[in-house]
């Protein structure tokens, strides 16, 4: 678990959502035919330019400015469209304005701290968000201090962080229970461009809640009857998109870390070598051990890397020299782009079935459990799985299997 981005990404939602959750009368605000209106009160803040700024999935976009009057009033437009706005005074961090297409929305807030005083109303689901923005901001007060332990933590210390991580996630989740028990209701609300945050596996997989995942395909489907061209119907379905594919890298690692077992172990000559569970360019699942009755040469390899490729055509001599005598090869790649992968090995005539990859380059977890630092890298296993030399290549290979399996 990576602390730092929780914390920063804890502080980051503290400065754009918090709120003291005071609500405010509703003020007389009306909506033209071809704009949004965004207006409101800023006590302190006379003078200053603030600005209404839309969130297009990947950065903050300008869409008005107004120069604040001497009472605090200001008052933005926005095209008529499903937006996810923010408003900003001079380079303080935003406050949260979701606009539903057709909206003239009044906020009020602090200044220069925007997060103290904020109400938000004239619109269906202001209670709501009002609620919601309260029980965000007490939650983040009172978690600060685990927040800050877990900041101090040391990071090899991954027993510790995660026991407190585990504990600050358990908290957080009545955060989501809210968020979800309004989405069930309400899937199509303009609010959920805000509380879908709450859902959304920012700090990784270890502690997040699969379920959350029907809860954002669901608001996603309605956005996608409701806002069809919204850019925020779009960015959502390219995060799930994204996270259901890192989903199933993760649990697949969580399941190969446990299979592997403890990455400590020697791997010495002479030792049984450790068994390793990768996928082959089809996607199916290949174990070293499956290769028992065959002397397997294990070649650590990568497209990108130049010494290895040039060693290639030394292996297949050598595989088709002595595959009928009971060698095979069990190539390892530690590439991170699958098309480069299989390019390679049709270009280099690896024509051995024994192909396998996690496409995770050097943080595959075989280079911890095989202890090797370059490649290319190479482990002679005995037709017992017992390994019998490491880092033969050329013509030590070849008089090795010479030795074992004659000329």
């Amino acid at each position: 678990m990576n602390k730092q981005l929780f914390v920063s990404l804890s502080v980051s939602v503290l400065l754009l959502f918090s709120c003291s959750g005071e609500k405010k009368e509703d003020a007389v605000v009306q909506s033209d035919n071809e704009r949004q209106i965004v207006a409101g009160k800023i006590p302190g803040a006379e003078g200053k330019t603030i600005k209404l700024m839309a969130f297009d999935g990947q950065r903050w976009n300008p869409l008005s400015a107004y120069e604040i009057d001497r009472e605090g009033t200001f008052h933005l437009t926005a095209p008529k469209e499903l937006l996810y706005c923010q408003l900003v005074v001079d380079n303080t961090n935003g406050t949260p304005v979701p606009l539903g297409g057709n909206d003239s929305v009044y906020i009020e807030t602090g200044y220069p701290n925007m997060s103290t005083n904020y109400s938000v109303s004239n619109i269906p689901y202001a209670s709501v968000m009002n609620e919601y923005m309260e029980l965000l901001s007490t939650f983040l007060k009172e978690q600060e201090p685990l927040i800050q332990k877990i900041q101090q933590q040391d990071p090899s210390d991954t027993s510790s962080i995660n026991g407190l991580m585990r504990q600050l996630m358990k908290e957080k989740r009545s955060l989501e229970i809210f968020a979800i028990e309004y989405i069930d209701e309400n899937p199509a609300s303009p609010l959920n461009q805000v509380l879908t945050a709450q859902l959304f596996p920012n700090n990784g997989f270890q502690f997040w809640e699969k379920s959350n995942m029907e809860v954002l395909k669901k608001v996603h489907s309605s956005y996608k009857k409701e806002y069809p061209d919204a850019s925020f119907t779009t960015s959502l379905q390219q995060q799930i998109t994204s996270w259901e594919g890192s989903l199933v890298q993760y649990e697949k690692y969580q399941e190969r870390l446990a299979f592997y077992g403890d990455l400590n172990k020697p791997v010495e000559i002479g030792d049984t070598a450790p068994d390793i569970l990768l996928d082959t360019p089809n996607g199916e699942e290949l174990r070293l051990s499956s290769l028992r009755g065959n002397y397997v040469l294990i070649d650590f390899w990568a497209s990108w890397c130049g010494p290895c490729r040039r060693e290639n055509p030394n292996v297949v001599r050598l595989y088709h020299q002595y595959k009928d005598k009971g060698f095979t090869v069990y190539s390892v790649s530690l590439d991170d782009n699958a098309s480069n992968w299989k390019e390679a090995i049709q270009k280099d005539g690896l024509v051995w079935p024994n192909h396998v990859s996690d496409l995770m380059r050097w943080n595959s977890l075989v280079v911890q459990l095989y202890k090797f630092n370059g490649i290319p890298h190479t482990v002679l296993l005995d037709k017992n799985g017992v390994i019998l030399a490491k880092n033969l290549r050329g013509a030590e290979l070849e008089q090795k299997l010479i030795e074992l399996l004659g000329k």
